[in-house]
C-alpha cells in the first residue's frame, strides 16, 4: 500500500519535495538548452547571435543550480528563483512595449502562469532542505 502525504515521515516528505524541486530545475535548463538548439537550426547567423548567448548561459547555470540544490543548497535555489522571476518580469516588459495596441492580449500569460507554478515548487524545495537539515541523519537519506 503506497504511504499517503499524511503518514510519511517527515524527512521522506521533505526528500520528495527536493527531488521535485531538483527536477523544475533541471526541466528549466533542459527547456532553455532545447531553445538554443531550435535557435541553432531555424535561424540564421545574425539573428542567434544574442538568443544564443544568454539562453545558453542561462541552461548551464540551471544545469550547475540543481546539482547544488541535489545537495541541499538552499541558496541555490533562491538563485534559481531570482533568476526565473527575473526573465518573467523581463518578458513581461517586453510584452508590454512591443505590445499590440495597448490591449493585452500580447502579454504571455500562459509563460507566466508556468513560471509561478515552477516557482512555487522551488520554493517547497527550500522548505524541504529547511526540514532535512533539523531531520536526524539516519532518516534523511532513507526512501522508502
Amino acid at each position: 500500500m503506497q504511504k499517503t502525504e499524511e503518514t510519511m515521515p517527515n524527512a521522506l516528505r521533505a526528500l520528495r519535495w527536493l527531488k521535485i524541486a531538483t527536477g523544475v530545475v533541471l526541466f528549466v535548463a533542459g527547456f532553455k538548452l532545447m531553445v538554443v538548439m531550435a535557435v541553432l537550426l531555424t535561424t540564421t547567423e545574425a539573428e542567434r547571435a544574442l538568443d544564443i548567448r544568454y539562453e545558453s548561459f542561462a541552461g548551464a547555470l540551471f544545469l550547475i543550480l540543481a546539482i547544488f540544490i541535489w545537495r541541499q543548497s538552499a541558496l541555490a535555489i533562491m538563485i534559481a528563483v531570482a533568476v526565473l522571476t527575473g526573465e518573467g518580469i523581463w518578458s513581461v516588459i517586453e510584452a508590454v512595449r512591443q505590445g499590440s495596441g495597448g490591449d493585452g492580449s500580447s502579454i504571455p500569460l500562459g509563460g507566466f502562469a508556468l513560471r509561478l507554478l515552477l516557482i512555487v515548487l522551488m520554493l517547497r524545495g527550500v522548505a524541504a532542505i529547511r526540514a532535512l537539515k533539523r531531520s536526524p541523519a539516519s532518516g534523511a537519506g532513507a526512501e522508502g
